[in-house]
C-alpha cells in the first residue's frame, strides 16, 4: 500500500474517532438529561467505547506502518551512502551480497578495459538523482520574465 493511501486512511480514521467521541458525549448528555434509561445508556455507551477502541487500534497500526516505512527508507539511504565502508568492514560473504545488490548483472573484467559495470542497481540510480547538482534541474517559473528584456534600442534598426 502506498504511503499516500495510508495517510488518507489515517485521516479517515481520525475523523471517525472524532465523530465517535461526539456521539459518546451526546449519549452521556442525553442520559444526564434523563432522556435515556440506564440499560440503554450502558449498552449504547459500551458500543461506542468499543468502536472507539477498535478505531484507535487501527489508527495506531496505520501510524506505525508510516513510521516503519520512514525508518526503512532512512536506513536504506544511509546504507547506500556508506556502502564503501560496509564493503571494507564486512566479513567474507557480505561483499558478494553487496556486489550482487549494486551490480545485478555482475562485473565484467578484461585486461584491456579493466572493470566494466554495464548495469547498476535501481537504488543507485535513485541515489544519483538525489545527489545530482541543481544545474540538472529545470528552473521553476516565477514572477521574473522567461527571457531577459531587450536592451534599450536593441530592437530599433
Amino acid at each position: 500500500m502506498k504511503q499516500e493511501d495510508t495517510q488518507r486512511e489515517i485521516r479517515k480514521l481520525e475523523a471517525r474517532l472524532s465523530l465517535l467521541d461526539q456521539s459518546r458525549r451526546k449519549h452521556r448528555d442525553d442520559y444526564g438529561a434523563g432522556k435515556l434509561p440506564v440499560e440503554i445508556f450502558r449498552e449504547g455507551y459500551d458500543e461506542i467505547k468499543r468502536e472507539m477502541l477498535e478505531t484507535q487500534l487501527l489508527l495506531s497500526e496505520k501510524r506505525q506502518n508510516i513510521l516503519e516505512l520512514d525508518n526503512v527508507i532512512e536506513s536504506a539511504f544511509a546504507m547506500l551512502t556508506m556502502i564503501d565502508k560496509a564493503w571494507l568492514n564486512a566479513d567474507s560473504s557480505l561483499p558478494r551480497q553487496i556486489q550482487r545488490a549494486i551490480f545485478p548483472d555482475g562485473l565484467v573484467y578484461s585486461q584491456e578495459d579493466g572493470f566494466r559495470t554495464p548495469v547498476t542497481s535501481k537504488a543507485f540510480n535513485i541515489l544519483d538523482l538525489l545527489n545530482a547538482p541543481d544545474d540538472h534541474l529545470v528552473p521553476p517559473t516565477g514572477l521574473e520574465p522567461m527571457h531577459p528584456a531587450p536592451e534599450a534600442g536593441a530592437l530599433s534598426t
